[in-house]
């Protein structure tokens, strides 16, 4: 990872997150409770990824942007605090909703 990193705190656990992640959710809207935790859950991740292959500053937030606006609204409900997922929930890999 490179040195344009920004330690948070979560539950006393110090992790790093790239820079680019921390100025983007600072600006970026809340939505829903369900896309909002998918975007706290993979958006995080992807920051990660992105920094870490060595893409440039305005790369990564184009591709956070993209997640963010095209790749979290479709993931479905978040699970609940049982980690079960409420309903049914088909899967979007097929047209007929099977993986």
């Amino acid at each position: 990872m490179t040195a344009a990193m920004e330690t948070l705190t979560a539950n006393g656990a110090s992790k790093a997150y790239p820079e680019v992640w921390t100025k983007i959710s600072q600006y970026l809207p809340p939505r829903n409770p369900q896309y909002d935790f998918w975007w706290q859950l993979t958006g995080r991740h992807l920051a990660v990824m992105l920094d870490s292959a060595g893409y440039p500053m305005e790369r990564q937030y184009e591709a956070l942007m993209f997640h963010y606006n095209w790749a979290v609204p479709y993931m479905g409900p978040a699970p609940g605090s049982n980690g079960v997922i409420p309903g049914k929930w088909k899967s979007l890999l097929q047209a007929d909703g099977t993986p």
